[in-house]
This record gives structure tokens, sequence and C-alpha cells, in this order.
């Protein structure tokens, strides 16, 4: 079975490319894309997903793409799930929604919450990693992991930090310092499971932002959709 991702993700790298002034019609192209204007559904193949990382890394000489990308993440490009998590009564909550309807977004992503004393650990995993075929590129899973963190914030309208991060792929000390200025926190590579992890207590806390009418709303669309799919 192929493993896909909606087209919003694409979307976001082509808004990355713009900020270095790269046209990414020429590496859409290149990496054999062509998003469909009026085709709200269109999903990417994810072998055709890490054809366009390599291809904008190369367009941008930034091996740290997804933090970029990640940095410039917003709620409608995760659609109604995106939404429903803003509107969620805290954090924690919000993240159980986006895991429920995750496949939605990307059909090769797991994701475990492992609880550990006052610590929550978001643990992400590809499945396309137990595939010796498809290579998965760094700067999904810089993105993978890297956006939790600007959810986090936007939705509680506050610097929420985490406490760690763990990539398997390694990092080169000369890059260590951009991955901390990121995350806030200490940042290792090599590791068996990208992992981000929060203290609990702060994910819990009531969110600004929270109208439970919204989120059944969004509940009720996502639902829709998933049983389309």
């Amino acid at each position: 079975m192929t493993q896909t991702t909606l087209a919003t993700i694409p979307k976001l790298i082509a808004q990355v490319l713009s900020v270095y002034d790269v046209n990414s019609d020429d590496v859409f192209k290149q990496s054999g894309i062509v998003l469909e204007k009026t085709d709200i559904n269109q999903r990417i193949a994810m072998e055709t997903m890490t054809a366009l990382w390599q291809r904008s890394v190369e367009a941008t000489d930034n091996e740290q793409l997804g933090l970029v990308a990640a940095s410039l993440f917003q709620p409608t490009y995760l659609k109604g799930i995106g939404l429903a998590w803003m509107a969620s009564v805290n954090l924690e909550d919000g993240l159980r929604h986006f895991i429920n309807g995750s496949q939605m977004i990307n059909t090769a992503m797991q994701i475990e919450l492992v609880e550990k004393q006052d610590e929550l650990v978001i643990e992400y995993q590809s499945k396309l990693t137990l595939d010796p075929k498809v290579k998965v590129h760094p700067c999904a899973i810089q993105l993978g992991v890297g956006f939790f963190l600007k959810m986090f914030r936007m939705a509680a309208s506050k610097t929420i930090p985490a406490t760690s991060v763990h990539f398997t792929f390694p990092i080169e000390s000369s890059a260590q310092a951009e991955f901390e200025r990121y995350f806030e926190c200490p940042v290792y590579g090599n590791k068996t499971l990208n992992s981000i992890s929060f203290s609990r207590s702060l994910l819990q806390e009531l969110l600004p932002t929270h109208d439970p009418e919204l989120v059944e709303i969004n509940e009720a669309a996502i639902n829709k959709r998933l049983w389309r799919q």
C-alpha cells in the first residue's frame, strides 16, 4: 500500500521555498509533483515527498529545512483537525484529537503517547522506516516533531517549553545550536526513536481559545472525511 500525505504539506514546503526566493514550481516539477488548485483532497505519495524534501534542501542549501517549515506551520495545514486542536479544552486533549485523526493527514504517521511521571512523551515514527526501499528524509522528521511545539505555542498563546527532543538521525555539531535554538531544550541525535517531551501538568492547563462547539463541528467533519478515506 502506498503511503500518502495531504497536499497541504507540499504547499507548506512551497511557502518555505519562497522565504529563500526559490521558485517552487521548478522544484516541484523536478520532484514530479503537480499541485491541483481545485482538488482540496489531493494526496501525494511519501516517496515523492522524500524527493521534494531533497530537492528543496539542495535549492536552499539548508539541511535543517524541516525546522523552518515547523516555524511556519499553521493549524489550517491540518484541515479541521488543526482547528479542533486550537479549540480543545487543553493541549493534551487537542493532541489526542490530532492523533485520532492523523491518518487523514499522513497515512505513514505513527504516534504514541508515553506517560513518564509528570512528563508526556510524544513518540513519532513513520511506517516507511519499516520499508527498506523508502528512506524517510530527515527534514520530514524535523517537521514531524517540530510542529508539535509550534501548535502548542499557538494554542496556548504563550511559550510552551519542551523538556527534551530525540531524533533517529545524527545531528552535526555545527547544527546542534540551531536545533536547540528552535526547541529551547536539550536535543539528541542518533536515538532509537523520534520524540519530544513536555510537562504533562502544563499540557493540562485550560486553553484561552477553548470552544466546545467548534470542537464538535470540526470533529464531525473529520469523522466524515475519515469514513470516506
